[in-house]
Protein backbone atom coordinates (compact mmCIF):
# COMPACT_ATOMS: atom_id res chain seq x y z
CA UNK A 1 0.00 0.00 0.00
CA UNK A 2 1.15 3.54 -0.70
CA UNK A 3 1.03 6.20 1.96
CA UNK A 4 1.56 9.95 1.98
CA UNK A 5 2.80 12.04 4.94
CA UNK A 6 0.40 14.24 6.89
CA UNK A 7 1.60 15.81 10.14
CA UNK A 8 3.78 15.14 13.09
CA UNK A 9 1.31 15.92 15.86
CA UNK A 10 0.34 15.44 19.47
CA UNK A 11 -1.77 12.40 20.32
CA UNK A 12 -5.15 13.42 21.70
CA UNK A 13 -5.92 12.57 25.35
CA UNK A 14 -7.86 9.33 25.69
CA UNK A 15 -6.64 8.03 22.33
CA UNK A 16 -4.47 4.95 21.92
CA UNK A 17 -0.83 6.03 22.15
CA UNK A 18 0.57 2.92 20.46
CA UNK A 19 2.28 2.88 17.08
CA UNK A 20 -0.08 1.37 14.49
CA UNK A 21 2.69 -0.83 13.09
CA UNK A 22 4.61 -2.09 16.14
CA UNK A 23 2.14 -1.63 18.98
CA UNK A 24 4.86 0.12 21.01
CA UNK A 25 3.62 3.00 23.16
CA UNK A 26 4.67 6.44 21.96
CA UNK A 27 5.46 7.86 25.39
CA UNK A 28 6.31 11.31 24.03
CA UNK A 29 2.61 11.58 23.11
CA UNK A 30 3.63 12.65 19.61
CA UNK A 31 3.30 10.66 16.42
CA UNK A 32 3.78 10.80 12.68
CA UNK A 33 0.53 10.42 10.75
CA UNK A 34 0.38 8.95 7.26
CA UNK A 35 -2.63 8.46 4.99
CA UNK A 36 -3.31 5.68 2.49
CA UNK A 37 -3.63 7.41 -0.88
CA UNK A 38 -6.25 4.91 -2.06
CA UNK A 39 -8.70 4.57 0.83
CA UNK A 40 -7.76 7.44 3.19
CA UNK A 41 -6.87 5.12 6.08
CA UNK A 42 -4.64 6.93 8.59
CA UNK A 43 -1.83 5.33 10.60
CA UNK A 44 -0.23 6.67 13.79
CA UNK A 45 3.48 5.88 13.70
CA UNK A 46 6.84 6.30 15.35
CA UNK A 47 9.50 8.11 13.33
CA UNK A 48 11.18 4.85 12.37
CA UNK A 49 7.93 3.30 11.15
CA UNK A 50 6.99 6.45 9.26
CA UNK A 51 10.30 6.27 7.40
CA UNK A 52 9.63 2.63 6.49
CA UNK A 53 6.08 3.38 5.31
CA UNK A 54 7.41 6.03 2.93
CA UNK A 55 10.05 3.77 1.38
CA UNK A 56 9.69 3.42 -2.39
CA UNK A 57 7.49 6.53 -2.56
CA UNK A 58 8.34 10.07 -3.64
CA UNK A 59 8.05 11.21 -0.01
CA UNK A 60 10.46 11.29 2.92
CA UNK A 61 10.42 12.14 6.62
CA UNK A 62 11.20 15.76 5.65
CA UNK A 63 7.75 16.10 4.06
CA UNK A 64 5.82 15.96 7.34
CA UNK A 65 4.36 19.21 8.66
CA UNK A 66 5.71 19.38 12.22
CA UNK A 67 3.08 20.75 14.61
CA UNK A 68 5.11 19.91 17.73
CA UNK A 69 7.73 22.66 17.51
CA UNK A 70 6.40 24.95 20.25
CA UNK A 71 7.74 23.18 23.36
CA UNK A 72 8.35 25.77 26.10
CA UNK A 73 10.49 23.36 28.11
CA UNK A 74 13.10 22.26 25.61
CA UNK A 75 15.17 24.64 23.52
CA UNK A 76 12.81 26.27 20.99
CA UNK A 77 13.04 25.00 17.43
CA UNK A 78 14.71 27.64 15.25
CA UNK A 79 12.19 29.46 13.05
CA UNK A 80 11.91 28.43 9.42
CA UNK A 81 13.54 31.20 7.40
CA UNK A 82 11.95 31.85 4.03
CA UNK A 83 13.13 34.52 1.63
CA UNK A 84 10.10 36.04 -0.05
CA UNK A 85 10.36 37.34 -3.61
CA UNK A 86 12.36 40.53 -3.70
CA UNK A 87 13.67 40.20 -0.16
CA UNK A 88 17.12 38.96 -1.16
CA UNK A 89 17.42 37.90 -4.82
CA UNK A 90 21.01 36.71 -4.48
CA UNK A 91 20.07 34.27 -1.70
CA UNK A 92 16.91 33.20 -3.52
CA UNK A 93 19.02 32.24 -6.52
CA UNK A 94 21.24 29.92 -4.46
CA UNK A 95 18.68 27.20 -3.94
CA UNK A 96 15.24 28.32 -5.05
CA UNK A 97 13.88 24.76 -5.20
CA UNK A 98 14.77 24.05 -1.56
CA UNK A 99 13.48 27.45 -0.51
CA UNK A 100 10.17 26.74 -2.27
CA UNK A 101 9.73 23.53 -0.27
CA UNK A 102 10.53 25.30 3.01
CA UNK A 103 8.08 28.08 2.14
CA UNK A 104 5.37 25.54 1.31
CA UNK A 105 5.80 23.71 4.62
CA UNK A 106 5.74 26.96 6.59
CA UNK A 107 2.58 28.11 4.80
CA UNK A 108 0.83 24.78 5.34
CA UNK A 109 1.80 24.74 9.02
CA UNK A 110 0.42 28.26 9.44
CA UNK A 111 -2.85 27.29 7.75
CA UNK A 112 -3.17 24.12 9.85
CA UNK A 113 -2.72 26.02 13.10
CA UNK A 114 -4.92 29.02 12.33
CA UNK A 115 -7.70 27.30 10.40
CA UNK A 116 -7.90 23.92 12.13
CA UNK A 117 -6.00 23.28 15.35
CA UNK A 118 -6.63 26.67 17.00
CA UNK A 119 -9.71 27.98 15.21
CA UNK A 120 -11.78 27.73 18.42
CA UNK A 121 -9.41 30.35 19.83
CA UNK A 122 -10.58 32.86 17.24
CA UNK A 123 -7.59 32.55 14.90
CA UNK A 124 -9.51 31.92 11.68
CA UNK A 125 -9.34 34.48 8.88
CA UNK A 126 -11.49 34.29 5.75
CA UNK A 127 -8.64 34.51 3.25
CA UNK A 128 -6.62 31.89 5.08
CA UNK A 129 -9.67 29.65 5.44
CA UNK A 130 -10.12 29.72 1.69
CA UNK A 131 -6.48 28.77 1.20
CA UNK A 132 -6.82 26.00 3.79
CA UNK A 133 -9.81 24.50 2.01
CA UNK A 134 -8.01 24.85 -1.31
CA UNK A 135 -4.95 23.03 0.07
CA UNK A 136 -7.15 20.04 0.88
CA UNK A 137 -8.29 19.82 -2.74
CA UNK A 138 -5.17 20.71 -4.68
CA UNK A 139 -1.59 21.96 -4.50
CA UNK A 140 -1.23 25.60 -3.54
CA UNK A 141 0.46 27.75 -6.15
CA UNK A 142 3.65 29.66 -5.46
CA UNK A 143 1.59 32.86 -5.46
CA UNK A 144 -0.80 31.37 -2.88
CA UNK A 145 2.10 30.40 -0.64
CA UNK A 146 3.74 33.82 -0.88
CA UNK A 147 0.43 35.48 -0.01
CA UNK A 148 0.03 33.28 3.08
CA UNK A 149 3.57 34.03 4.22
CA UNK A 150 3.06 37.74 3.65
CA UNK A 151 -0.03 37.61 5.88
CA UNK A 152 2.01 35.85 8.58
CA UNK A 153 4.77 38.44 8.25
CA UNK A 154 2.28 41.31 8.46
CA UNK A 155 0.76 40.18 11.78
CA UNK A 156 4.21 40.28 13.38
CA UNK A 157 4.46 43.98 12.51
CA UNK A 158 0.94 44.87 13.64
CA UNK A 159 0.66 47.37 16.51
CA UNK A 160 -2.13 45.31 18.08
CA UNK A 161 -0.63 42.84 20.57
CA UNK A 162 -3.31 40.18 19.94
CA UNK A 163 -2.58 40.37 16.22
CA UNK A 164 1.14 39.95 16.94
CA UNK A 165 0.26 36.75 18.79
CA UNK A 166 -0.99 35.32 15.48
CA UNK A 167 2.61 34.88 14.33
CA UNK A 168 3.63 31.33 13.48
CA UNK A 169 6.19 31.14 16.28
CA UNK A 170 3.64 32.16 18.89
CA UNK A 171 0.91 29.87 17.51
CA UNK A 172 3.33 26.95 17.76
CA UNK A 173 3.71 27.71 21.46
CA UNK A 174 -0.05 28.19 21.90
CA UNK A 175 -0.76 24.84 20.28
CA UNK A 176 1.82 23.12 22.46
CA UNK A 177 0.25 24.60 25.60
CA UNK A 178 -3.27 23.74 24.46
CA UNK A 179 -2.37 20.09 23.85
CA UNK A 180 -0.44 19.75 27.10
CA UNK A 181 -3.21 21.39 29.11
CA UNK A 182 -5.78 19.05 27.55
CA UNK A 183 -3.66 16.07 28.56
CA UNK A 184 -3.14 17.42 32.09
CA UNK A 185 -6.88 17.98 32.51
CA UNK A 186 -7.44 14.40 31.31
CA UNK A 187 -4.75 12.93 33.56
CA UNK A 188 -5.97 14.79 36.66
CA UNK A 189 -9.69 14.36 35.97
CA UNK A 190 -10.26 13.22 39.56
CA UNK A 191 -8.49 16.21 41.12
CA UNK A 192 -10.87 19.19 41.12
CA UNK A 193 -8.23 21.66 42.32
CA UNK A 194 -5.83 20.83 39.51
CA UNK A 195 -8.59 20.76 36.89
CA UNK A 196 -9.68 24.24 37.98
CA UNK A 197 -6.06 25.44 37.85
CA UNK A 198 -5.37 24.02 34.38
CA UNK A 199 -8.75 25.18 33.09
CA UNK A 200 -8.08 28.75 34.22
CA UNK A 201 -4.82 28.75 32.24
CA UNK A 202 -6.64 27.32 29.21
CA UNK A 203 -9.19 30.15 29.38
CA UNK A 204 -6.40 32.71 29.48
CA UNK A 205 -4.68 31.00 26.55
CA UNK A 206 -7.84 30.88 24.44
CA UNK A 207 -8.64 34.54 25.10
CA UNK A 208 -5.21 36.14 24.68
CA UNK A 209 -3.14 33.51 22.82
CA UNK A 210 -0.60 33.70 25.63
CA UNK A 211 -0.26 32.99 29.33
CA UNK A 212 1.44 35.00 32.04
CA UNK A 213 5.03 34.38 33.10
CA UNK A 214 3.77 33.22 36.49
CA UNK A 215 1.33 30.76 34.91
CA UNK A 216 4.11 29.45 32.67
CA UNK A 217 6.42 29.03 35.65
CA UNK A 218 3.77 27.09 37.60
CA UNK A 219 2.88 24.99 34.58
CA UNK A 220 6.45 23.91 33.85
CA UNK A 221 6.51 21.74 36.99
CA UNK A 222 3.81 19.57 35.39
CA UNK A 223 5.19 19.40 31.86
Amino acid sequence: MSYEPMNKDYILPGKDIRCSDTGIELTSYTAYYVRNIYNGHILQLSKECAIKRLENTKFSIKDFIDLTRGNIISKPTPPIDVFLPGSNPSINAINSSENDEIAKKKALEYLELRENKLKEFGTSYKLLKNYYLQSKREELTKENINHILNIESTVQENENHWMQNLSLVNLQKVYYLKCRLERLIFNYKNDKYKIDFFSSIMRQLSKKLEISKNQEKCLKSYL
